[in-house]
C-alpha cells in the first residue's frame, strides 16, 4: 500500500495508475571508488547492499558534441547489456549515471544498444551543492521500516519475483505485516468497481537483465 499512498500525496490515485502499474520502484546509488552502494524499495521493504565495480571501458576513436561539449566515446559490458558512453576529457570528473564510472572525464550521454535506457546531461553547472550523508533520509520517513543489508544476489531474486507477482499479489505482499489484507479494488472512469487480482505487473524491464 506504500507505493499508492506515494502517488495519493501528489494527486488522486486513478485507475490507469493500476492498470499501466506506473508506481515506480524507488532507488537511489551512491558511486564511492570502486564501490557501489544501492538503496532500493520494493513494496513496502528497503534494502541495501554494496557492488564492486570495475568496468571494463573499450575507448572508440569517435567524437561528437552533447550539450555543447565535445566528447568522445567508449563501450562497456554490465549486467546483460551493451552500453555506449560519450564522455567529455575536459572535465576530469570520473562518474555517469547510475552504476557507471571510470571514464577519464564526465560521462555526459549513456545508452544500452536496445536504446531502452538513455541518460543524457543537460546542463553543467559549478558549485556547492550540499548533499545528506544519511542516505535513508531520502526514503524511511514517518516511521518507515529501516534498510536491511543484503547479499546482491538474493536482492535480485526479491525484485524478480515482487515485479512477476499480479498486482493484487503485490499489495497483499507489501501489506503482510497487517492482521487482515483486503482485495485490491477501485473504481473505474464510469463508476464500475474493477478487482486487479489477474493483472501483472508491467515494471519488469530493469536496467540490470540477469538469465
Amino acid at each position: 500500500m506504500m507505493n499508492f499512498n506515494k502517488i495519493q500525496k501528489e494527486r488522486e490515485l486513478t485507475l490507469d495508475d493500476i492498470l499501466l502499474n506506473k508506481l515506480p520502484f524507488h532507488f537511489l546509488i551512491q558511486n564511492k571508488g570502486d564501490t557501489t552502494e544501492h538503496f532500493e524499495t520494493i513494496g513496502s521493504d528497503s534494502y541495501k547492499f554494496k557492488e564492486k565495480l570495475d568496468h571494463d571501458w573499450n575507448l572508440i576513436s569517435q567524437d561528437t558534441i552533447i550539450s555543447g561539449y565535445a566528447c568522445k566515446k567508449a563501450a562497456v559490458h554490465y549486467a546483460g547489456r551493451e552500453w555506449s558512453a560519450w564522455y567529455n576529457p575536459e572535465i576530469p570528473i570520473t562518474v555517469g549515471p547510475y552504476k557507471f564510472h571510470g571514464l577519464p572525464g564526465l560521462i555526459m550521454l549513456l545508452r544500452d544498444s536496445e536504446n531502452v535506457f538513455s541518460f543524457v546531461v543537460k546542463e553543467v553547472k559549478k558549485g556547492d551543492f550540499p548533499f545528506d550523508s544519511k542516505t535513508e533520509n531520502y526514503f524511511v520517513k514517518d516511521g518507515g521500516k529501516p534498510f536491511e543489508s543484503i547479499d546482491m544476489d538474493e536482492f535480485y531474486k526479491i525484485r524478480k519475483k515482487f515485479s512477476e507477482m499480479t498486482l493484487n499479489e503485490q499489495f497483499k505482499y507489501s501489506n503482510r505485516d497487517e492482521i487482515a489484507v483486503p482485495t485490491l479494488i477501485v473504481e473505474g472512469v464510469n463508476g464500475e468497481k474493477v478487482r486487479l487480482s489477474n493483472n501483472k505487473s508491467k515494471n519488469k524491464n530493469f536496467i540490470e537483465r540477469f538469465e
